[in-house]
Formats: C-alpha cells, sequence, structure tokens
C-alpha cells in the first residue's frame, strides 16, 4: 500500500517536472514563432482564395489572407483591412476605409486598386468562384 503510494506520488513528481520542462524560465523574453504548422489530414485543393471550397483550404486561408471585414463571434461585423465603412442610408453604397501599411506577401502595398481587383476577379463568374454567391450582389467596385 506505501509503496504503491509513493510510486504513485514518484509518476505524479515526474510527469510535472516534463511538463514544466517546455516552459521558459521566467523574465525570459518570448522568440518569435518563424513558422506556422498545421497538422491536417487532407491536403488543401488550392491555396488561391477564389478556388478554395474546402475545411482544410479555409483552415490555410485563415492564416495567410486577410478580409476586408469579418464577423465576429457574435456576428458583428469587425474591421479587417479596411479599419471602417459608412453605409449608405438604402445599404447600397459602402465606403471603406482601408488600413494603411498592409503589404503583401511579396511587399506589394495593399491599397484600394488591390482591393478592386481581388473583388472583381472573385465576381468574375468565369473565374466559378464557389463561394462567389456570398458577395454577388455587389454590382460595381470602385477604387
Amino acid at each position: 500500500m506505501v509503496r504503491r503510494f509513493l510510486l504513485g506520488g514518484l509518476v505524479i513528481v515526474v510527469a510535472g517536472a516534463l511538463a514544466l520542462s517546455g516552459c521558459p524560465r521566467p523574465g525570459a523574453p518570448a522568440q518569435p514563432a518563424q513558422d506556422l504548422v498545421i497538422a491536417m489530414g487532407v491536403e488543401p485543393e488550392s491555396l488561391d482564395p477564389i478556388r478554395m471550397s474546402s475545411s482544410p483550404a479555409a483552415t490555410v486561408s485563415r492564416h495567410v489572407t486577410e478580409t476586408l471585414i469579418y464577423l465576429d463571434v457574435d456576428g458583428t461585423l469587425r474591421p479587417g483591412l479596411a479599419e471602417s465603412w459608412e453605409v449608405s442610408a438604402d445599404n447600397l453604397v459602402w465606403t471603406l476605409r482601408l488600413r494603411r501599411g498592409v503589404e503583401f506577401h511579396d511587399g506589394t502595398p495593399f491599397d484600394a486598386e488591390a482591393a478592386k481587383f481581388n473583388l472583381e476577379r472573385f465576381l468574375n463568374p468565369d473565374n466559378r468562384a464557389p463561394f462567389r454567391f456570398l458577395i454577388a450582389r455587389i454590382i460595381r467596385v470602385e477604387a
């Protein structure tokens, strides 16, 4: 009985020590991560945002792309690349103010022309974007 109790206590102490061995020492500066590793059971069909139609693609997309505006868990619109917006009284015209200083992964600046290009690419029926229907009511995009 005593031996089983001591053995159980030793297992708990060793498990605790192993769990804490991966923790940084107090006051140690945090090192920024350089790599993002995502474990998935299935490979995404595409990394092109207008071709993505699966959960694996959406998982990757959330980490490498950003939307103009997004819905939070409560269904409230929140700023993304658009830091603010105004909606006309008839809800037909949305004017977005874009964040400044944003760059694409290759260093190309993000601006109104880039947003317009991407929206028009998504809206183009010839591109057959699976989720085009989500923004299909957009008639025109101006920069």
